[in-house]
């Protein structure tokens, strides 16, 4: 009900912005036919994704004075207490639907002609068709790592193997702030600095090592908080892929969720399906390139109407949108390992998202 009449949960505003003027005014990612005429179009601002906001009421300010975006980061619709309740609930009584920290598990001996065999595959030489195989558990924590079911991690955890596996590349990891959580990993593991400034884009470059790690804000809709960024920060995943050049040799890994949770997930699938001719111009373009798509993780308690929820039925989108090409692209599937480990936050904590990244990495490297 709140998609269908008020476009978000949370509201995106535009700041425009002329000499000593300044007004915010109200975004959608739709837009209304009553005020037909009172909406600047910002779609092709927005790399043709739809994308529009109240015009400003001080005649200065045209659509062309557009300069920053900002949220606020709240449901704005007004509720009554049952709705509210309704999407409060998860919030409520934490310990009725989730597991206790500690379960007793108790192992009888199997019959002796019974046996249970280590994936040999290495992951790297995993067939790409096989990651998108919807197949659960896919995997298991022992002793805090994460061991695949699928594929036999034969990436050593050392600085040096990772240096190794991004040298003469740059690894894009563009979306939103949990795939920063990623960069920031790398950066640890890597020891080399990140100039990461909130959502402002930022790819770091380790010069002795020749590689670097991009990040990007991905296409609005974007809740970017109160701070104020300028219209450069937000970029579709599928611009960066079209600028890459035919010889590169780079680590493309696809990611869109969190964001999209506050919107119909008709918006999610449209913002998805403009991946794919991307996708396919560049893997016929450049046949040293590795392509990734992540898909969503699992949350719990989230605050104010984000909901991992949504994380099922956008694994199908991602699916039905990359049924063709699924030979020919890494599918990075986090569902299982965050519900072995689950996160009240839709941030994981940092020791999930390092093995989530080994996970990603153990995959991508040396794969070309």
């Amino acid at each position: 009900m709140i998609y269908q009449n008020h476009s978000s949960l949370w509201q995106v505003f535009a700041e425009y912005r002329a000499k000593n003027l300044t007004e915010a005014t109200q975004c959608s990612v739709r837009q209304e036919k009553s005020f037909m005429n009172k909406w600047c179009n910002f779609t092709s601002e927005n790399d043709g994704h739809s994308y529009y906001c109240r015009k400003s009421k001080i005649k200065q300010l045209t659509c062309n004075t557009w300069s920053h975006s900002y949220s606020e980061n709240g449901i704005y619709a007004p509720l009554n207490t049952t709705e509210r309740s309704i999407l409060g609930l998860s919030v409520v009584n934490p310990r009725d639907d989730v597991l206790q920290s500690s379960v007793n598990v108790s192992v009888n001996g199997a019959p002796n002609n019974v046996e249970l065999k280590a994936a040999t595959t290495p992951c790297r030489k995993l067939p790409s068709v096989i990651t998108w195989q919807q197949k659960s558990p896919n995997g298991f924590f022992m002793k805090n790592k994460w061991h695949s079911l699928l594929c036999s991690d034969t990436l050593p955890r050392t600085v040096d193997a990772y240096r190794q596996c991004l040298k003469g590349k740059t690894l894009w990891l563009h979306g939103d702030s949990t795939s920063r959580q990623f960069k920031d990993a790398l950066h640890s593991v890597l020891r080399f600095p990140s100039h990461a400034d909130g959502h402002v884009p930022a790819t770091d470059t380790d010069v002795k090592h020749n590689f670097s790690i991009s990040w990007q804000a991905h296409e609005l809709p974007f809740y970017h908080g109160n701070r104020r960024y300028n219209t450069s920060t937000n970029q579709g995943q599928h611009v960066m892929m079209d600028r890459l050049p035919n010889t590169t040799k780079d680590i493309v890994v696809l990611y869109m969720y969190v964001h999209f949770t506050l919107v119909h997930p008709d918006v999610f699938r449209r913002h998805v399906q403009r991946l794919v001719p991307s996708v396919k111009n560049l893997l016929a373009r450049a046949p040293n390139v590795t392509i990734a798509v992540r898909g969503p993780h699992a949350f719990f308690r989230p605050k104010l109407g984000l909901l991992s929820y949504w994380g099922l039925l956008y694994t199908n989108i991602w699916h039905e949108a990359f049924a063709s090409l699924q030979h020919k692209l890494v599918y990075l599937d986090f569902w299982d390992m965050t519900m072995a480990k689950s996160s009240r936050n839709f941030h994981p904590p940092m020791g999930t998202v390092k093995e989530m990244v080994h996970n990603m990495m153990s995959l991508l490297c040396f794969r070309k």
